[in-house]
């Protein structure tokens, strides 16, 4: 029996690599799960010849683009095999454009121009998770997708461009979350801080200087997706100096994130510089995992109330106006005056186990809280974009 679906949804390009999922593609993979539970169709244009094959997991119609490795790189031919393809479906009533699937003003033209010069009626969605530079490029799009409201992750000196925008926030809360909270457990786990992803817009040299100040400390990292496609001088020179530091494990991107990851460590150690949600702090406090944060807008709203925050004046409330983002700066952060703020904090926490267990107890109320503004929000931007 046929399924009439409320609208049809075209995503892409996707660089699908389940399990190896960075923050923002795990993101959207759970909106597109809770769209279809609503009765959206989804179907994904994925544009990884190397595709570990977990397709079997969603209910969605995959597009390989390149699955017979025929298709070259050139964007304009992967563009127009894309087209042929979507000819031969039915008409979609929206196409979200991620990465190279989006498309800015003055640059060659998108997929998502091309979906709208041949389906005028379908509604383009530029899904930006970062937006980390003075100058906003306009998109080609109908419309901006955020992972937060557009005001805590835009440079503040940007001039806002005349575009409508929405946002849906992160699930946060698709790990299965802990049997049930044992302060006792917890002070028994085999590392006492965790840090995921070692890139220099994630804290990398932070957490360097805790290891060596904390020698008595043990900490363990976990490689993010820039380790896996190893061709970021920038982010591989943290690991080489990590791994020098006796003190700190380093392992690879891990299939179970609650038991090979979170619940290891007492503590999540989350001091970015840059982000367009803050996804991991409360994914951890479901698993029991204490987040300590850097005190900045975008993690405040993301991360509150279980978190511990901790404000240094290398950083401020937002250090994108400090580091001007991708574009460079991060050498202007003092990163020793904000590891002396840190180790205060840690210090604090771990001397005083009394208010530590007043902060890890509370976290029993995290799921539902993360939930019920999930879902709030997904209602929100599903009125959104039917509206517009």
């Amino acid at each position: 029996m046929s399924v009439s679906y409320r609208m049809r949804i075209l995503v892409g390009l996707l660089n699908m690599t389940k399990p190896l999922f960075g923050g923002g593609a795990k993101a959207l993979m759970d909106w597109l799960m809770d769209l279809h539970s609503l009765n959206y169709e989804i179907c994904i244009l994925n544009i990884n010849e190397k595709i570990i094959r977990y397709e079997h997991e969603f209910p969605f119609e995959f597009i390989h683009l390149r699955e017979d490795n025929k298709i070259s790189d050139v964007k304009l031919e992967l563009i127009q095999h894309t087209m042929k393809i979507i000819a031969k479906k039915p008409p979609y009533d929206f196409y979200i454009g991620c990465g190279d699937g989006a498309g800015w003003k003055g640059e060659e033209k998108s997929l998502a121009v091309y979906m709208k010069e041949s389906y005028p009626n379908i509604k383009t969605i530029n899904l930006i998770w970062d937006l980390h530079t003075l100058y906003e490029k306009e998109s080609d799009c109908d419309m901006y997708l955020h992972g937060a409201p557009y005001e805590l992750i835009k440079h503040p000196k940007t001039l806002p461009l005349e575009k409508k925008r929405t946002y849906l926030i992160p699930k946060q809360n698709s790990y299965n979350p802990i049997y049930r909270l044992d302060f006792e457990d917890w002070k028994q786990r085999p590392y006492d801080f965790v840090f995921n992803n070692p890139s220099i817009y994630k804290g990398s040299p932070l957490v360097i200087n805790l290891a060596l100040n904390l020698p008595n400390k043990k900490f363990l990292v976990k490689k993010g997706t820039w380790a896996i496609w190893g061709v970021y001088e920038w982010y591989n020179k943290w690991i080489e100096i990590m791994e020098n530091i006796p003190n700190i494990d380093i392992i690879d991107t891990v299939e179970d994130m609650e038991n090979e990851f979170f619940r290891k460590g007492r503590y999540l150690l989350y001091p970015s510089v840059s982000e367009g949600f803050g996804l991991m702090p409360l994914e951890a406090a479901i698993q029991g995992t204490i987040p300590i944060c850097a005190d900045t807008e975008i993690l405040r709203f993301s991360s509150s109330p279980f978190s511990v925050f901790v404000y240094s004046d290398a950083y401020t409330c937002n250090p994108i106006s400090i580091t001007d983002g991708w574009s460079g700066g991060i050498d202007k952060i003092d990163w020793m005056q904000a590891t002396k703020d840190w180790i205060e904090v840690i210090n604090r926490l771990e001397n005083n186990l009394n208010y530590t267990k007043s902060i890890y107890d509370n976290m029993e109320y995290v799921e539902e809280v993360v939930r019920m503004r999930y879902k709030r929000q997904l209602l929100q931007f599903i009125k959104d974009i039917e509206s517009f």
